[in-house]
């Protein structure tokens, strides 16, 4: 007798705890215990849930369509924005304003009294865009609106840091007169040994 009730026991007995409904799974599909109005009540909670599960979805899908049709709006005012660029400015949209407004200038130009004017770059220069402004070659320095050769004297190299020449190791720099009668002076590079043979001369 003792083993038939062992063996009862062991038949309908199994692991897992149960919720508030007297419902649980376990190693075994989701089932009760208990009586009918238990059953009922963890029907009615599992369609709750259910319930719960498609309207957040629902509310998901929503936000998710929200956010496509405000991406798909701000595509729209973008190309409605680009349509009144021109060749002088970029036009772009203010998602901010919901208006359009001229973003930059194009290529070789910059802004006065909000409007775009050419940029000059005068001879021996090229354009710099990050400036809005010219730039003087290798070798030339900017002088007024212009760009002038720099004076690279004998005996020196041209130093692009400063647009100005460095003497050669040796040699000095000194200031000589090269025109006595309009007193027109320059500096050059000299060796000194020579320039105080010729200050003694």
């Amino acid at each position: 007798m003792i083993f038939l009730n062992m063996l009862v026991m062991n038949a309908y007995s199994h692991s897992g705890n149960t919720d508030t409904s007297g419902c649980h799974a376990g190693s075994q599909p989701y089932h009760c215990h208990g009586d009918s109005l238990s059953a009922a009540n963890q029907v009615s909670s599992k369609m709750l849930e259910i319930n719960h599960k498609i309207h957040t979805q629902d509310q998901q899908l929503k936000t998710q369509w929200m956010f496509e049709d405000i991406r798909k709006m701000a595509e729209g005012k973008h190309k409605e924005c680009e349509k009144l660029s021109t060749k002088e400015y970029t036009i772009q949209w203010n998602p901010l304003t919901g208006e359009c407004f001229m973003a930059h200038c194009n290529y070789g130009l910059k802004e006065v009294n909000n409007e775009c004017v050419k940029v000059y770059v005068p001879d021996n220069s090229i354009y710099d865009d990050k400036t809005k402004s010219f730039v003087c070659n290798y070798g030339f320095k900017e002088v007024g609106n212009e760009c002038v050769k720099v004076y690279v004297p004998d005996n020196s190299i041209y130093d692009d840091k400063t647009k100005s020449f460095v003497c050669n190791y040796g040699f000095k720099e000194v200031e000589i007169t090269i025109d006595d009668w309009t007193g027109e002076k320059a500096r050059v590079c000299i060796d000194p040994y020579s320039f105080n043979k010729y200050l003694n001369e």
